[in-house]
């Protein structure tokens, strides 16, 4: 997983329905923003996203993906609505990327 020690974590709920390849590609996406925000942060970080899945035309999924980055001094959230599981959490993780670069710069 990285470098993370014992009080960070990363955390990803809702994703047991999801297909065991779908799900390791999704957790490494997780991995790599982590690692990417962690230096720009600079104290102890917790990435949690947050994966809701719902029928909305007969048999067809539709992901609501919510990221949230916690630290002592920050917080930063990022939602993304997607067909496609993987797109929607990589959505999801780049926005919140983004986020934290843009605000973390001031």
């Amino acid at each position: 997983m990285g470098k993370v020690n014992q009080k960070e974590f990363i955390k990803f709920v809702g994703i047991k329905e999801e297909d065991s390849f779908e799900r390791s590609q999704a957790i490494a996406e997780g991995e790599k923003t982590f690692l990417k925000l962690k230096p720009i942060i600079k104290s102890e970080t917790n990435l949690k996203v947050h994966v809701k899945a719902f029928e909305v035309e007969g048999r067809r999924k539709k992901y609501s993906v919510t990221s949230m980055l916690r630290s002592p001094d920050h917080f930063f959230e990022a939602k993304s609505e997607k067909w496609a599981f993987l797109e929607a959490v990589r959505d999801s993780l780049k926005t919140l990327e983004l986020t934290v670069k843009r605000k973390m710069k001031r």
